[in-house]
């Protein structure tokens, strides 16, 4: 079979990624409209202009759409973990990726995900799953950076620290119903962690 050529691959995958955005905004309207419960793959499928059997080229499950944004965050906040710097302590390095990721982090769709499990405590425990995602993710950064200089339970204390710092940072944002820019949260948050540490 002939390989296609660099250029059609990136059309593919161009086209794959912008019927996958298409796929998740409207998912993300039809549950804020008709609830997540009531929502099903085929009302979701119809209204985004595919078959159901095409549907599942994209996504398995509503759960998957629901939370499809924040694997794609964790991916490239650990890639740029990966590429910090070495001569720096860990939870810096994990600061400076959060805040230098954030300009590609969907705001507005983790605000309509926030009103959607807001009443959903089923989907609420789900996201707990992807706050370990998000620790797993630091720790991968982490020991990319730092395959053998450092130790494990080191970087683990780190990626651990520093999930709980990012957490309560979207916590206070998605409290105070987006008052504060979110990078602002962060670094009060990271800043608060260390003054913690600095003071036991």
């Amino acid at each position: 079979m002939r390989q296609a050529s660099p250029k059609s691959e990136g059309l593919r995958e161009r086209n794959r990624r912008e019927k996958h955005e298409h796929i998740t905004n409207v998912s993300i309207r039809l549950f804020l409209e008709n609830g997540y419960d009531a929502t099903t793959l085929a009302d979701i499928a119809l209204s985004a202009g595919i078959s159901r059997r095409h549907l599942f080229n994209y996504f398995d499950s509503k759960d998957e759409i629901l939370f499809s944004h924040l694997r794609e965050y964790y991916e490239m906040i650990a890639e740029s973990i990966a590429r910090g710097s070495p001569d720096e302590p860990a939870m810096e390095v994990v600061r400076k990726a959060i805040l230098s990721n954030l300009t590609r982090f969907d705001a507005e769709r983790t605000l309509a995900i926030a009103k959607i499990m807001r009443n959903n405590a089923a989907l609420q425990s789900k996201n707990r799953a992807n706050e370990i995602n998000l620790e797993k993710a630091i720790m991968k950064g982490l020991s990319t950076l730092w395959p053998g200089g450092e130790s494990h339970d080191r970087l683990l204390f780190a990626s651990i620290l520093s999930s709980g710092a990012i957490r309560f940072a979207t916590h206070i944002w998605l409290r105070d119903e987006n008052d504060m820019k979110l990078a602002d949260c962060v670094a009060d948050a990271f800043d608060r962690m260390n003054l913690e540490i600095k003071c036991t």
